[in-house]
């Protein structure tokens, strides 16, 4: 008897959202002297109670110190210390500083917390992130935590400051503290982001839209001008100062290629938010579940749409395994043909008994009683496409299964 093929799809169990699909196209350079991203408006990024930075970034050269290195800054200097700045330098340390004031009403000054040296090195994305939650600063790499500090407090909000991507807020005694590198990427959120949430989508684009406290987002994706979009609620567009746009990216926006593995089970790294089945090439009706069972031999692939609205289509597999009801199946000596909704089931040598029909899982569809004749037609046409076992049950008791497939 000739065996079905069972594709199955790995699915996730929570719900995802389908967004348009935007490849990572660029991010912006900086010469470590005089270029960086300047802002003319101020809204909404000056939290006082919680606060997440985050970006992507890759050094060409570090800083003499990790303070200066300016990554993210919205923050002043000495008697009017105010805001945070998230910066890299030294010797690949990340840094992630910020004005707070205690529980008692008295500023804290400035309080730095330091990623262990060597943590970074040059030439090399990384995704580096600080939070503060009116209890404790956190500094993440890559989504994963290498720092945290207690701070219990409230920010001293930098309400007067304009924000900056590549150097100081300000420039004040000489201090610009630029970048030089790449930088790509840049979020501000007035919320602190637990590690679970970072890690769960800081090497893709996300929906602006549908997020939580989000206060800034620089895609910095133009690739062009010098005009730079702040996709979140607050609006503070950027302007490019000497910075350069560069194709290179820590990471492109596309689905992960499904793919089809020998033993009929396709796999694939990242949750599906649809699936469509193809047959040699063309979609397949209905055929848009996590699972599909192949009715007749040819190629077979799916095509996906992940969480991102980007999708990608697995190489072909070709099915040889299918008995088709064009076909003649045959099974201890019985054959069964398809006549207008119905399965005939035709015995060679013994007389039929009964057939029971169930499902690919078992589950019960009908039973049929054969009269103890060598022919029986059984009506398919209230019956679902898919594939169906058969289970015959002779005069002289023996049974014999079939699987058919109902188009």
């Amino acid at each position: 008897m000739k065996k079905l093929l069972l594709i199955l799809f790995l699915f996730s169990s929570y719900c995802l959202h389908a967004q348009t699909c935007i490849t990572n196209s660029s991010s912006v350079s900086f010469n470590g002297s005089s270029s960086y991203v300047s802002f003319s408006s101020n809204n909404g990024l000056a939290p006082d109670t919680a606060v997440t930075v985050e970006a992507w970034i890759n050094a060409s050269v570090w800083a003499s110190t990790p303070f200066n290195g300016t990554v993210f800054c919205k923050h002043s200097w000495s008697a009017n210390e105010q805001g945070f700045v998230l910066r890299a330098g030294g010797s690949g340390q990340l840094s992630f500083i910020l004005a707070a004031i205690d529980t008692l009403g008295v500023p804290t000054s400035w309080v730095e917390l330091l990623s262990a040296t060597n943590a970074l090195t040059l030439n090399t994305w990384y995704h580096v992130a600080g939070s503060y939650d009116g209890d404790t600063m956190r500094i993440f790499i890559n989504g994963v935590k290498v720092g945290q500090k207690p701070l219990k407090g409230t920010l001293v909000p930098a309400t007067l400051l304009p924000p900056a991507i590549g150097r100081l807020s300000f420039i004040t005694s000489g201090q610009t503290r630029y970048w030089n590198g790449k930088i790509d990427e840049v979020r501000v959120w007035g919320r602190a982001l637990p590690a679970t949430e970072i890690l769960s989508r800081y090497n893709d684009h996300m929906d602006a839209s549908l997020q939580t406290g989000l206060i800034g987002y620089w895609r910095l994706n133009e690739n062009t001008g010098t005009f730079t979009a702040d996709l979140s609620p607050s609006g503070n567009n950027g302007t490019l100062n000497g910075a350069t746009w560069s194709t290179q990216v820590p990471f492109t926006n596309s689905a992960v290629i499904p793919f089809v593995v020998p033993n009929g089970t396709l796999l694939t790294s990242t949750p599906a938010v649809t699936y469509q089945w193809n047959y040699n090439g063309v979609a397949i009706l209905n055929a848009t579940s996590q699972t599909y069972i192949a009715v007749q031999n040819g190629n077979h692939s799916v095509t996906i749409t992940d969480s991102l609205g980007c999708t990608a289509n697995s190489a072909p597999y070709f099915v040889t395994a299918v008995v088709g009801l064009d076909e003649v199946g045959k099974s201890d000596g019985f054959r069964v043909e398809k006549s207008f909704g119905e399965i005939n089931l035709v015995s060679r040598n013994k007389l039929i008994k009964n057939v029971v029909v169930t499902d690919m899982a078992g589950r019960f569809v009908l039973n049929k009683n054969g009269n103890l004749d060598s022919s029986l037609a059984i009506d398919v046409n209230g019956l679902q496409k898919g594939v169906y076992l058969l289970v015959i049950t002779c005069s002289d008791n023996t049974q014999t299964s079939i699987r058919v497939p109902v188009n």
